[in-house]
């Protein structure tokens, strides 16, 4: 994936698969009875909710745009894998205008990859939840899989890295991506890479896929980028919200 938006060609690798967790989560229609409680979490994230109170129709028609998201979500997931990559161009070029300052004069734009991760997170929680009250509740292997898509893929793609390259990537990364500061930390346990700083507490374990690319098992990906001497100086943090650049201190 050369850009923040996958190329046509990507699209089928990248798109949910019949009988894969997120394919038979969203065919449920129990899940439905959460849509409203992933809203209103979407919109107490302050970038979402400062943009759908100023430029979207949520206060005046929450049903109306609840529907209008769930046919994004469905037609991603079951259109098939142009319609799916039509709808993510469709959907980031309808918020490159939504910007504007919060009631405390700082500035917010809808383009910030957290505000897109946390959008993306609801959905998820949403559909926790629906098992949970309405089903059968996920186990955490359960959670993770559907979270991922698949976590065999991930390990199919592993590589071995030495422990002496690990090594080098140990250590602390910062950066911003407008008014976004993201900060990570690289620590080695057991032979592996992990990350601390991502949507959960605990360090989260990187599975390599090269010897400088890594992927969480929560999709976020990190490139380390290295000098002339060899000396890392710092990281691509990649997922589906957008791209940081972080650097090593």
């Amino acid at each position: 994936m050369t850009g923040i938006l996958p190329a046509p060609e990507e699209y089928a690798a990248l798109t949910p698969t019949e009988g894969s967790p997120v394919w038979r989560a969203f065919s449920d229609v129990r899940m439905l009875s959460t849509a409203g409680y992933a809203t209103l979490l979407q919109v107490a994230y302050p970038t979402v909710g400062y943009g759908v109170h100023q430029y979207s129709s949520f206060v005046k028609d929450p049903w109306g745009r609840l529907f209008r998201t769930l046919d994004y979500v469905h037609g991603t997931i079951y259109g098939g894998p142009e319609l799916a990559g039509s709808i993510g161009a469709r959907v980031r070029a309808m918020h490159k205008t939504i910007r504007g300052r919060k009631d405390d004069g700082s500035r917010y734009s809808a383009m910030e990859p957290d505000a897109f991760a946390w959008v993306h997170a609801t959905l998820a929680v949403g559909i926790f939840e629906g098992t949970r009250h309405f089903s059968r509740p996920m186990s955490a292997e359960a959670k993770q899989e559907f979270w991922t898509g698949s976590l065999s893929d991930l390990e199919k793609t592993r590589v071995q890295v030495s422990e002496e390259t690990l090594r080098k990537y140990v250590g602390y990364y910062e950066g911003y991506w407008r008014a976004n500061l993201r900060k990570v930390t690289m620590s080695l346990k057991d032979g592996k890479l992990h990350a601390t700083g991502l949507l959960v507490k605990d360090a989260v374990p990187l599975i390599p896929e090269s010897d400088t690319v890594f992927t969480s098992e929560e999709g976020v990906s990190y490139k380390f980028v290295m000098d002339e001497s060899g000396k890392v100086i710092r990281t691509e943090e990649i997922h589906r919200g957008g791209n940081y650049i972080l650097n090593r201190k």
